[in-house]
């Protein structure tokens, strides 16, 4: 529902309209009372003349909203009206006193009936405008049919705006810290991971905010709660790789560093790259099962990746030479880089040829370069991890319980049954992280907070999140009861 000055307009034109068609109703009664001698001529005119001024100035009141608000057609349907009372009244008889009803007069035959075709006219018109007005106040507080045109007409501003990933959210979270760390975070994960772990900070900022009530209240004196909390938060950020940004991290046994799936470490590869990651990447897939075609192919991949590597690195030289302009007298000819890194200032200067990048924008272009190949990266693992013999999660809490399961030494037909329940968990917490996103993203597109709680709407996401959480502890106890066993 959406109140706007043509809302308010209506509603109160429904309101005064209403007072009118009594006004009118009143007005035909008397007459009426008149033509049948039942009332004295005076003492009608006494009562009708004092309601004529407050009927024309709610009237114009009306149509001073209509014509502030934007609504012409409204105020065109009334113009005539008003031109009417203003004639009318300035052909009034002669009186010494506001009104229209001469007392003289009021009883001669012509004039009667004149004032009873009035009052009829003008109930019919008010009657009329009663249903119009309450039409128009539905029509504006009532959002657009999503099937007309102005519903489905691209908006601009909606682009330009309004954040289209987790990436440009600023404040996502209740808690002052957990946004604090999105903001680092932003800068350092790839896409996939900062999804996950923007679902991950969204359930714990409602954990935080839930024990804020409960300390209020003085109910968690012995602080086991608090360190509850914090041990989980901490345990999230190493799973990201972010515990650099807390001041007390050195206990080991608050850290939950997970081992990566097929780390490669009882295999020596070749150097084939010259990035040392991709060298460890590529050592993975090469035990990963894949076919002598799929490797091929892989190796296409990582070598497009090691070419977007190379011109990182050439930019990277290229700034921190300082202004390229100092080059501009060189006798030598331009290296391919330096053509590389023109091409790429031109694109970034709408196309504009000849205008070069300051210094500031070639450093924001690097941090595109950058952010590009954290991406590429994180491709290229995901692609890695489809191979037959490679563990097949992507999800850092699965990759955890099936590291303490391979620990655990259950039977081959039991670990089998729990990998197929792993995998339809991780697809139950990816499809979870997927409706964050979603949720997220459509509350900043409307100005809103995202706030499980108070959000009637996102209930169905509150649902998916207590089935994942207890397939998560249900899968947990069972590995874990195994494992202490041994």
């Amino acid at each position: 529902m959406a109140f706007s000055l043509a809302a308010f307009s209506y509603i109160v034109a429904l309101s005064i309209d209403a007072f009118l068609i009594f006004f009118v109703i009143f007005h035909v009664i008397a007459f009426d009372e008149l033509q049948s001698g039942q009332k004295n001529p005076i003492d009608q005119c006494n009562s009708l003349n004092p309601l004529v001024i407050p009927e024309y100035v709610l009237h114009i009141l009306i149509n001073f909203l209509f014509l502030i608000s934007g609504q012409w057609f409204s105020l065109c349907f009334n113009i005539p009206l008003i031109a009417y009372h203003v004639w009318r009244y300035s052909n009034r008889p002669v009186m010494t006193g506001p009104g229209l009803y001469d007392p003289t007069s009021i009883l001669n035959a012509h004039d009667l009936a004149m004032y009873q075709r009035e009052g009829w006219v003008k109930l019919t018109f008010y009657l009329l405008s009663f249903f119009y007005y309450l039409y128009g106040m539905i029509s504006s507080l009532i959002p657009l049919n999503k099937y007309s045109a102005e519903a489905n007409n691209p908006k601009v501003e909606d682009i330009l705006e309004y954040p289209i990933s987790l990436r440009e959210l600023d404040k996502p979270f209740r808690m002052s810290k957990l946004n604090i760390l999105w903001v680092k975070a932003r800068n350092r994960l790839t896409d996939p991971k900062l999804q996950s772990l923007f679902s991950d900070l969204k359930i714990h900022d409602k954990e935080e905010l839930a024990f804020k009530h409960y300390k209020s209240e003085e109910k968690d004196s012995d602080g086991l709660e608090e360190a509850r909390l914090r041990k989980k938060l901490i345990g999230i950020m190493s799973t990201y790789d972010l515990l650099e940004h807390f001041t007390d991290t050195e206990d080991p046994m608050l850290l939950k560093r997970y081992k990566a799936l097929n780390d490669g470490s009882n295999y020596v590869a070749k150097d084939v790259f010259k990035d040392s990651k991709l060298n460890k990447l590529w050592a993975k897939a090469e035990l990963a099962g894949f076919t002598y075609e799929e490797l091929n192919t892989l190796k296409e991949e990582f070598q497009h990746h090691q070419e977007k590597v190379d011109e990182y690195m050439s930019l990277l030289k290229d700034i921190e030479a300082g202004d390229s302009e100092v080059h501009e007298n060189s006798l030598f000819e331009k290296p391919d880089s330096w053509n590389v890194l023109e091409e790429e200032e031109q694109l970034s200067n709408n196309n504009l040829p000849g205008k070069k990048l300051d210094y500031l924008g070639k450093a924001n272009l690097l941090r595109e370069k950058h952010l590009e190949l954290r991406n590429g990266y994180d491709r290229l693992d995901r692609l890695t991890a489809k191979g037959p013999n490679h563990k097949e999660f992507i999800e850092p809490k699965v990759q955890g319980l099936w590291r303490i399961a391979l620990e655990a030494k259950f039977p081959p037909n039991e670990l089998a049954s729990l990998k197929e329940e792993l995998l339809h968990y991780e697809s139950r917490l990816l499809k979870l992280r997927h409706l964050h996103t979603e949720a997220a993203l459509e509350a900043a597109r409307k100005g809103k907070s995202y706030d499980l709680d108070n959000s009637t709407s996102q209930q169905h996401i509150k649902k998916h999140a207590r089935t994942v959480q207890k397939l998560h502890m249900d899968l947990e106890a069972k590995i874990m009861q195994k494992h202490t066993e041994l």
